[in-house]
């Protein structure tokens, strides 16, 4: 057989698979039970991706606290349309509050004063004749647990 001869032999072949397969029940059964399962396996993967990251974001809602959680995601949030999914996936919900207070017990609660942003103290006024106080030390910037992105 030449070449051509057996690329022809193939296709015909294939197409009277494709017409039996079509009219075969089992087979129809088979295609459809495949698809079904497909699609379950997607849906669970789904289902557990979005669970885990709610666990994820009620924990960071305990430890950090709900002024706290609200801080942090701030400049994520004020960058992004108020309707898209990514904003309203990351402010606080109530089922991720309530999570947050069930795990409240399990993991410490991070101190608000820890995290809080100090405001810029006003100079006091020397008197006159007075002679100046030393300076202050700088205050180190307290940790954050997810930087803020920056504007690059």
């Amino acid at each position: 057989m030449t070449p051509e001869q057996l690329c022809e032999f193939e296709q015909r072949r294939l197409e009277m698979m494709r017409k039996h397969m079509a009219n075969d029940p089992d087979m129809r059964r088979l295609r459809r039970k495949r698809y079904l399962m497909v699609m379950k396996s997607l849906l669970t993967s789904a289902v557990v991706m979005a669970v885990v990251l709610m666990l994820i974001k009620a924990f960071i809602m305990t430890y950090e606290g709900q002024a706290g959680y609200a801080r942090l995601i701030e400049p994520y949030v004020e960058t992004r349309d108020d309707a898209s999914l990514i904003s309203t996936a990351l402010r606080p919900d109530p089922v991720s509050a309530k999570v947050a207070g069930f795990m409240s017990s399990f993991v410490p609660r991070r101190d608000i004063q820890e995290i809080s942003i100090r405001p810029a103290r006003a100079e006091p006024q020397q008197e006159a004749g007075a002679a100046p106080e030393a300076a202050p030390e700088p205050q180190p910037e307290p940790e954050r647990l997810f930087p803020a992105p920056s504007t690059n």
